[in-house]
Formats: C-alpha cells, structure tokens, sequence
C-alpha cells in the first residue's frame, strides 16, 4: 500500500490543517486520483478525514474539504493543472516550472478562501 501524496506523517500527528499540492499526473481523474490512497490510508488506521467528492475534486483547481467536528483536520487540495507525466526523476526544467506556477497561479486566485480556511482551522484548535 503506497500513499503518492506523503501526508501520513501528518496524519498520524492530528493536523488541524493539510494543505497537498498535487503533482501528479492523474490527479484530475477521479477514477485514480491520488486522494483515494489518502482516504484509504486514513480508513484503515482510524484517521477522521471530511466528507470528500472525488468527480469535484477532479473538476476543481482548488477544493477545501471541511467537516462539521473540529477535530477533523481540514485539508486544501490544489491539484496539478499541467498535465506532464511526474513519476520520473528527470523532468525539463520547463515543465518543472510550468507545474509550480500553475499551482501559484492557483494559490494566487483562491487566497481569500486559503486565508479562511486557516483561519477555520486556528480557531477549531480553541
């Protein structure tokens, strides 16, 4: 069992907050996306995670899962929207680029509800 997106650790360590940055190439398939061995993982050792819709998070750019039990971590997810291949170790340094400022891009144009998602998750630990 392989979790791609390497969140276990903060998992296991009760995050109130979780933000993934996608890479993955298959992230924008909700048949395969990576968040399904995240949820799996989660289900099989006891982790609270939100309700999660994987066809939207597919179809977002940007998606901030929230549940109503404060002790539940709240995670944004901003996908990969460059579609190149990242399971090789050499990627062009164009393609690199191109994979971090679409998720700049993203982060950019959704700071308003980052902000509030932490703020959420700030006073969810009160």
């Amino acid at each position: 069992f392989s979790v791609n997106i390497p969140v276990d650790p903060l998992l296991r360590r009760n995050s109130s907050l979780i933000i993934i940055c996608d890479a993955s190439s298959n992230c924008k398939d909700a048949n395969t996306s990576p968040m399904r061995n995240v949820y799996e993982y989660a289900n099989k050792n006891g982790i609270k995670l939100p309700p999660v819709n994987y066809d939207k998070l597919a179809e977002n750019d940007l998606t901030i899962l929230m549940d109503k039990d404060p002790e539940t971590p709240i995670i944004i997810y901003i996908p990969n929207s460059i579609p190149y291949p990242t399971v090789s170790l050499r990627m062009p340094n164009e393609k690199f680029w191109d994979i971090v400022n679409g998720i700049k891009r993203t982060v950019v144009r959704h700071a308003a509800d980052i902000k509030a998602a932490i703020t959420q998750a700030i006073e969810n630990q009160s």
